[in-house]
């Protein structure tokens, strides 16, 4: 019988991914962007651009990707024009509840790089897909903040 009802709740989340899910109640945080702060002897710090209070973000959205995956994308517009010409830009993002707690999140460390927002006005989407350890139709009906995180831009350094 256990095995009956997660089989039903499988097709049931898969049902919901393949609909979309419910991300019409999902909105940016307060802030809506952490910045990485560019300062420091690491060497990897001379590619770096602070891109502090240049992003926006416009609009967010998750959906269900299987059962224990979510897609996130949040479309960004560069609002301000870079203290340096950049390349791309990278950033992770976090997934928060009604409290503004971490559900899920989806690091720098795995690279998201966004391609094309380079200068003022540009705008494009962020996208990524996040393993999770509940259930993405929770996940979804959990979330209702998405915050992206510890954004920089790569200049044009070789």
């Amino acid at each position: 019988m256990k095995k009956l009802a997660l089989i039903m709740l499988a097709v049931v989340s898969m049902a919901l991914a393949s609909c979309g899910g419910g991300d019409e109640g999902v909105k940016p945080a307060d802030p809506a962007v952490t910045y990485e702060t560019v300062t420091g002897k690491d060497k990897d710090k001379e590619y770096r651009v602070e891109l502090r209070d240049c992003l926006q973000v416009k609009k967010v959205s998750i959906r269900g990707n299987g059962i224990y995956k979510v897609s996130v994308t949040a479309q960004i517009e560069m609002v301000k024009e870079p203290s340096e010409p950049i390349q791309w830009i990278r950033a992770g993002v976090e997934v928060l509840d009604k409290n503004e707690a971490q559900i899920c999140k989806y690091t720098t460390f795995g690279g998201m790089v966004l391609e094309g927002v380079v200068h003022k006005g540009d705008v494009g989407s962020l996208s990524c897909e996040i393993d999770t350890d509940i259930l993405a139709s929770e996940v979804i009906e959990d979330a209702k903040f998405i915050r992206v995180v510890s954004a920089w831009g790569r200049n044009l350094k070789d």
